[in-house]
């Protein structure tokens, strides 16, 4: 085996080794992203009335803090 030869099959097995495991990755299909609570996304959708869907995302988001000033840790602020 030359010099040239040997040096060509080391690229090549470095080029696969490198891309192998990017495409393994891909080959599993897209992930949902996760939150700090391990959870994914969560998708409200509603046609006609869609009251009960707006209040089922505003109990998503957590209690209503009232549009008081100043940081909460949870809940929302609705600005009307």
């Amino acid at each position: 085996m030359t010099c040239i030869t040997r040096t060509l099959s080391v690229l090549v097995a470095l080029g696969i080794a490198l891309i192998a495991p990017g495409v393994a990755t891909a080959l599993q299909g897209p992930s949902a992203p996760t939150t700090e609570t391990g959870r994914g996304p969560t998708v409200v959708s509603g046609a006609g009335d869609i009251a009960p869907f707006v209040d089922q995302y505003r109990s998503l988001l957590g209690p209503d803090n009232g549009g008081e000033p100043g940081s909460r840790g949870t809940g929302r602020r609705e600005i009307n």
